[in-house]
């Protein structure tokens, strides 16, 4: 497991810049990066293999897991759907502001549904080592998600400026128009 977290530090740095560099110059990800943000990204799911313990779904924290496994599949599936595009999602292209469905409610609802599933999928053979990955987890997506709202905030301008106003990053209820979080108004 230990290897894994050395690891994540260089690919997610490695990850971030060439995300960074390909949205600055091309204004989308390139092939190369989108390659080294899908390693940066499984990285924690390897950590987080090696620190379940597999066993039979009997206590009640594995039902626990499996209903919230489920519930973020659901989740980041129908952010998926809302999506629209293939090439949007893997940051190939960016098409238009998506606003509708579940990101009513947050800006970054396939992060909040598939961490409701790796959340859900730790409860299932829980260690204490599950924490360590999800917290790795959690880091190199925050990461993602600040390096992502630059790069939307220039390609959308008023629109995502409205959108981030409005909505909340992770998960919440919409602000009324005209109200925003002051940590928001900063940004």
């Amino acid at each position: 497991m230990l290897v894994y977290v050395v690891i994540a530090v260089p690919a997610t740095a490695l990850g971030l810049w060439w995300m960074r560099r390909n949205y600055r110059t091309l204004g989308r990800l390139s092939l190369p990066g989108l390659s080294a943000l899908l390693v940066m990204f499984f990285i924690p799911h390897l950590a987080l293999d090696a620190a379940i313990e597999y066993r039979p779904l009997s206590s009640p924290i594995a039902l626990v897991g499996i209903t919230l496994a489920a519930l973020g599949l659901v989740v980041c599936g129908w952010a998926i759907v809302v999506f629209r595009s293939v090439k949007k999602m893997f940051c190939l292209d960016h098409g238009a502001l998506t606003t509708a469905g579940p990101y009513r409610w947050s800006r970054n609802p396939q992060y909040v549904g598939y961490s409701i599933f790796l959340l859900g999928f730790a409860l299932i053979g829980w260690t204490p080592e599950c924490m360590i990955a999800l917290a790795l987890y959690a880091t190199i997506v925050h990461a993602m998600v600040l390096t992502e709202e630059r790069h939307l905030a220039r390609v959308f301008g008023d629109a995502y400026t409205v959108f981030r106003n409005r909505t909340p990053r992770y998960l919440g209820w919409p602000f009324p128009a005209g109200r925003q979080r002051a940590r928001d108004r900063s940004q």
